[in-house]
């Protein structure tokens, strides 16, 4: 990231080395562990054409860094998106998927306005942490930097 911290990321190729399109998954849970089932998705998405990229996010697991739930999302989705894109195996198209947190990463890279950031697919997110202020706003909505409305509404 531009401020100095590394985030641990594993970008499974398959056997193919030609540019192609990266489907981008970043998590808190921990990209190596076995409930994960990090390593079936790269099999999946790889034998089907496209990159695979999984991100542990800032301050869990094998990423450095605080952690500090939902404050670095937004920039840390942007800078790994810009960086994907900019990978001699990478065609220059990020997709995203993933639920829980998980989703909420991809909603938050989609709100950075990176352009880059072609698809994605958020399921099951939900605002619904105990007592846990917003990043912006205290109102229990998702918001982030006033962004997130306009990229899902245009």
């Amino acid at each position: 990231m531009r401020d100095g911290i590394r985030l641990a990321t594993d970008v499974c190729l398959g056997g193919d080395t030609t540019a192609r399109p990266a489907v981008l998954v970043r998590l808190p849970y921990d990209k190596s562990g076995r409930y994960t089932f990090m390593p079936q998705l790269a099999a999946h998405f790889t034998s089907r054409g496209y990159v695979f990229v999984v991100q542990d996010i800032r301050g869990k697991f094998r990423s450095g860094g605080d952690t500090m739930p939902y404050a670095h999302e937004v920039t840390d989705g942007y800078e790994t998106i810009d960086w994907i894109s900019q990978q001699r195996w990478c065609d220059g198209t990020v997709g995203m998927f993933g639920d829980s947190y998980y989703g909420y990463t991809q909603w938050a890279a989609v709100a950075s306005g990176h352009p880059r950031a072609s698809r994605h697919r958020a399921q099951g997110y939900q605002r619904r942490h105990r007592r846990e202020p917003d990043p912006v706003g205290g109102s229990g909505r998702v918001v982030v930097r006033g962004r997130l409305s306009r990229a899902l509404l245009g």
